[in-house]
């Protein structure tokens, strides 16, 4: 059975979301602060998984919401050391 494009990227975007719910609620305030880094534990194991499975939109998708989550955590982080 072959998913639509939409339908693999919307796949790829919740299991994202929900390993990090689970990440924020086994992680202390550190994986908090440093998610961005903390994801590389499930997003390379992912991206390993939907390259041998051909599922390149999933594993393109994952790689895409990882960097703004990344990009995000950096700057948000960034802001909050100027402040002090």
């Amino acid at each position: 059975m072959e998913l639509s494009k939409n339908k693999q990227i919307a796949y790829a975007l919740l299991l994202l979301i929900g390993c990090h719910i689970v990440a924020a609620s086994i992680t202390s305030l550190w994986g908090l602060l440093f998610i961005g880094a903390v994801q590389l534990v499930y997003v390379i194991p992912l991206c390993i998984v939907y390259y041998i499975k051909k599922l390149k939109i999933m594993m393109h998708t994952t790689i895409i919401a990882a960097a703004i989550v990344f990009l995000l955590n950096a700057a948000c982080f960034g802001l909050v050391l100027v402040s002090f």
